[in-house]
């Protein structure tokens, strides 16, 4: 492609015309490019690596242009975010597969299924009395149970299982291994303490655009629903309890796990093996840090670190102060020691 086509598709400017008619034909990094390769930089501790790729073009916001220009060895393509640039140039020069509409002999497919124009089901694939959107692409070895919904343009991967009830949005990416509808984590003690399961008869909705990760786990809800907003996107192996509602927008990093009847509102962010108990509301906006655990309810907008979780600017001084927890011993000790000589000079005086 055309260095300028790219750039077009962008909304990216060209501050050398002569570059105009370069071609690219993939994205790499500025450590491994190849001089037929665009490559970008959105990181300044990646800086010491601009003066030697080997990159076409390199894509960069115009404040780092400008400031790094002597830097650049090849031409520069400026836009006004270059790590968001860089996913959508991506989504330009390697573009996701595409398949074959049809159903596979090797599949089973329930003659009471409503399959949607140009839906492709592959071999050893299950697909129940469910209704397939166009378009959807669904991969072996998945299991799509009764009264399943899946909207148009989804991509099912390998070993993904969608329990009944289960409902699934348009242009929905469920990476290998995912379980939706799963029964929800609930048992209510008998009189002889023996665990007495509560039948979980709710469902899970997924919105719109969204992504669940490999081996994640979202549990139907034991009534009601569990509830996933629209652009809603999910990590690797991340635990969703039920009746659990996560608004739009929201992110959640990998390994982490959101207790029963949980609330997070629109454009949360959850670092890596974060925890959320349940019954607590995570206000709009508010962000819990990787390995962060919390107890309460976070209010909008507001960055959550520490076991358990606490404000950051707060959390932040008690590990200062804990670093220096030995000079404060040592400082109180003497500071005793003193104490004890006036009060003894006192009692002799």
């Amino acid at each position: 492609m055309r260095l300028a086509e790219l750039a077009d598709k962008l909304g990216a400017t060209l501050p050398d015309p002569a570059s105009a008619d370069l071609s690219v034909a993939r994205v790499m990094t500025l450590e491994d490019a190849t001089p037929d390769s665009i490559s970008f930089i959105a990181n300044p501790k990646y800086m010491g690596q601009l003066n030697g790729t080997r990159a076409a073009a390199v894509l960069a916001d115009a404040r780092t242009f400008e400031s790094q220009r002597t830097r650049f060895p090849c031409p520069a393509v400026i836009v006004p975010n270059a790590y968001l640039a860089f996913a959508q140039a991506v989504q330009v020069l390697h573009p996701a597969p595409t398949h074959e509409p049809g159903v596979s002999g090797l599949a089973f497919v329930d003659a009471a299924a409503e399959l949607g124009h140009g839906v492709c089901i592959m071999p050893l694939a299950y697909v129940g009395r469910a209704r397939i959107g166009r378009g959807t692409v669904i991969y072996p070895h998945t299991f799509i149970d009764d009264d399943v919904e899946l909207g148009e343009d989804c991509t099912v991967y390998p070993h993904v299982v969608l329990m009944r009830g289960t409902r699934v949005g348009a242009r929905a990416i469920l990476q290998p291994g995912c379980v939706m509808g799963s029964d929800g984590f609930g048992f209510a003690p008998s009189a002889d303490g023996t665990p007495e399961k509560i039948p979980q008869v709710g469902v899970v909705h997924v919105g719109d655009d969204v992504e669940i990760g490999a081996c994640t786990t979202i549990d139907r809800a034991a009534l009601g629903v569990t509830r996933i907003g629209g652009h809603v996107k999910i990590d690797n192996h991340v635990q969703i309890a039920h009746n659990v509602q996560l608004g739009e927008n929201v992110i959640i990093s990998g390994h982490s796990a959101i207790a029963g009847s949980a609330k997070l509102e629109k454009n949360v962010m959850l670092g890596g093996c974060s925890a959320v108990v349940g019954h607590i509301t995570v206000g709009e906006g508010a962000k819990l840090a990787a390995a962060a655990q919390t107890m309460h309810s976070i209010p909008a907008g507001e960055t959550w670190s520490g076991v358990p979780a606490i404000p950051r600017g707060q959390w932040a001084r008690m590990i200062l102060h804990s670093q220096n927890l030995d000079e404060h011993v040592k400082t109180l000790r003497q500071l005793q020691k003193r104490v004890d000589e006036l009060e003894a000079r006192a009692k002799q005086g």
